[in-house]
């Protein structure tokens, strides 16, 4: 009977033993597929929250940002090709695509905006030198009109000054001919003389010859004597008077040739001068019809900078309108943020736009230091022909 029960506490134990030891290795086993399930499902979790949550969520904080008008964002490439996959890259290219717009539209609102600060400034600087101009248009015309009744004057006085050239050339013929008249009484008197000195010459040997024969009649002829020495007396004065007046009148004949002669020169000269006032006269009438022409010139062209003016007023009030509606551009642009990483393109922006302001300078300086050109050989006529330089 022990026997026995040794025996079935001995199989017992083995029994208790063997299952023990299938116990173990079930509970092995059952934790290690626990493991194996755990890290198949946590692995699975890692792979959705990677390729599904984290991209969703990533996206979301996108468009957040976007929403708030950031642009600077970074969207995390995805090698994904399903739906999600795709979304994240659409949303990629459409920031990158709002990025370039929202840059070119804001280089854009930059550009306008110094531009029109720049197209203003000229504007106003032309309208300016238009002002100056026009100002210099109107003395310019007045100081024509003062160099046309000038002109006139000078005319007018051409014209007495003709008349007294063309009197005095008669007055210097008549002159010439007077004196020609008193060469010819001159030399008439010269002839005249000749003729008392002989007779004071034959006075002279008449009154020797009576003083001989009063001295041959002695007692009875000294009275004759002494009225004969009166008479020799006399007819040598009378004869010397006549040499100094024949004398005289030689020196007057060849101070009257010579005047004579001058009055001849003098004559052509004179006429020569009227001749020539003759073409000033002209020339100055050529000058009024062209003062005349200049000054209604200066008058169109006044009126045309005057409208220049106000053209540059209108363009400069426009190009100011126009650099605030820059600003609120940009002002409603800088809602959105982006990298400023294309500094290229707005350097390249800036000098065009800095070499289209100095253009319209240059063109600006150019025409104001150029002032007014006016050709005067549009107008060319008959009287032309009676200018002539000497």
């Amino acid at each position: 009977m022990n026997e026995f029960l040794e025996h079935s506490k001995e199989r017992s134990l083995k029994r208790y033993e063997a299952f023990n030891a299938l116990y173990n290795k079930l509970l092995f086993a059952t934790i290690l597929i626990l493991l194996v399930s755990l890290s198949f499902i946590i692995f699975v979790a890692f792979y959705l929250i990677k390729n599904l949550v984290h991209p969703i969520k990533n996206t979301f904080a996108v468009i957040t940002e976007l929403s708030n008008g950031n642009l600077d964002v970074h969207i995390d490439k995805t090698n994904s090709k399903d739906e999600i996959g795709q979304m994240i890259e659409a949303l990629g290219g459409m920031v990158d695509k709002l990025k370039g717009v929202i840059f070119e539209v804001k280089n854009a609102a930059e550009n306008v905006a110094s531009g029109s600060e720049q197209l203003s400034s000229s504007s106003q600087q032309l309208s300016q030198g238009a002002t100056e101009q026009a100002a210099s248009v109107e003395e310019t015309s007045s100081s024509m009109e003062e160099m046309a009744s000038n002109i006139k004057q000078n005319t007018d006085n051409a014209v007495q000054t003709e008349k007294i050239a063309v009197k005095a050339a008669e007055d210097a013929r008549q002159s010439g001919e007077a004196v020609e008249s008193a060469v010819r009484a001159m030399k008439e008197i010269a002839s005249k003389i000749s003729i008392i000195e002989e007779i004071a010459r034959q006075t002279n040997l008449l009154a020797l010859n009576a003083a001989i024969e009063a001295a041959r009649a002695g007692e009875h002829g000294k009275g004759f004597a002494v009225v004969a020495s009166e008479v020799r007396k006399l007819a040598e004065r009378s004869q010397q008077a006549a040499a100094e007046i024949s004398e005289l009148s030689g020196s007057s004949v060849q101070i009257a040739e010579r005047a004579g002669e001058m009055i001849k020169k003098l004559v052509p000269d004179i006429q020569k001068t009227a001749e020539l006032v003759q073409e000033i006269s002209a020339a100055s009438n050529e000058q009024i019809i062209g003062v005349e022409q200049i000054n209604k010139a200066l008058q169109q062209l006044d009126q045309v900078v005057q409208q220049n003016a106000s053209s540059a007023e209108e363009l400069a009030s426009t190009a100011e309108e126009l650099a605030s509606q820059a600003d609120q551009l940009k002002y409603t642009i800088s809602f959105f943020k982006i990298e400023e990483s294309s500094s290229l393109l707005s350097s390249t922006n800036n000098m065009r736009m800095k070499k289209t302001s100095k253009k319209l300078k240059e063109e600006f300086n150019k025409k104001e230091n150029n002032g007014i050109s006016i050709d005067l050989n549009e107008t060319k006529d008959d009287m032309d022909k009676n200018f002539e330089k000497f």
